[in-house]
């Protein structure tokens, strides 16, 4: 996906936001604690630990500029989530190369898709709402969202919602990723077998060190994860 561009769209919407709650704050301030919330973000979900909404990152953010968040009307909150997910129709994200061939072969070969995914401002019915543009919903078996009240990745929360949803065992599933540090750790921590789209050295320094690194399948790219995939089949590993 194509995230700077998505970024930059956000952080507009949410600096034009903050400004109206506090109009004595210049932009470069208001930017600045824009950061700092997204850096706090990261360190949440590198903990894993408590789960991350659309609504509390407004919170922190009003937080962070001193402000008392119960005055803040919910209307105006929600308002300008509405105004935060209308940026994923600005600037549409751009799909991982081989995704569409994968999901297709996925759906021929009768193997379910549940998507997994740790959502910072953007909703879930507007990820959804993009991959039904591309007519590609009717390919996936299942959806979780961080946002929609689970913990986020590395956690094995969701990991656990999705086996539960698809009626599968840890042993029948392989997790795709693109980040060892949370697809694999997470999925690790689930018991499930992770394939990660990257660099081993890279990831492994990511991930906490070789030794979590070692249980990950590192390949080039998203053809090269369903290769191994029908090589697993075929050797009868589900």
């Amino acid at each position: 996906m194509d995230s700077q561009e998505l970024d930059s769209e956000i952080n507009e919407a949410i600096v034009e936001w903050l400004s109206k709650v506090d109009g004595n704050l210049s932009i470069a301030q208001l930017v600045e604690a824009v950061r700092m919330e997204s850096e706090e973000f990261s360190r949440k979900i590198a903990r894993a630990d408590c789960i991350l909404t659309p609504r509390n990152r407004l919170k922190s953010l009003l937080r962070l500029i001193g402000k008392n968040t119960e005055l803040i009307h919910d209307a105006m909150l929600q308002d300008t989530l509405r105004r935060i997910d209308s940026s994923i129709r600005n600037a549409p994200p751009k799909l991982t190369p081989w995704a569409s061939e994968f999901l297709h072969h996925t759906h021929e070969n009768q193997l379910p898709v549940c998507m997994i995914s740790n959502t910072g401002w953007i909703s879930s019915t507007s990820v959804k709402q993009v991959f039904s543009d591309l007519g590609l919903t009717e390919f996936f078996a299942g959806w979780l969202f961080s946002g929609d009240g689970y913990r986020p990745k590395p956690n094995p929360e969701m990991f656990h919602a999705a086996l539960s949803d698809l009626e599968l065992t840890e042993h029948e599933v392989i997790h795709i990723g693109d980040q060892g540090k949370t697809d694999g750790v997470g999925a690790i921590a689930a018991g499930i077998r992770p394939i990660i789209i990257g660099n081993p050295c890279r990831e492994s320094e990511a991930s906490g060190g070789a030794a979590i690194a070692d249980s990950m399948l590192f390949v080039t790219s998203l053809k090269d994860a369903w290769a191994r995939i029908i090589y697993a089949v075929r050797q009868g590993e589900f």
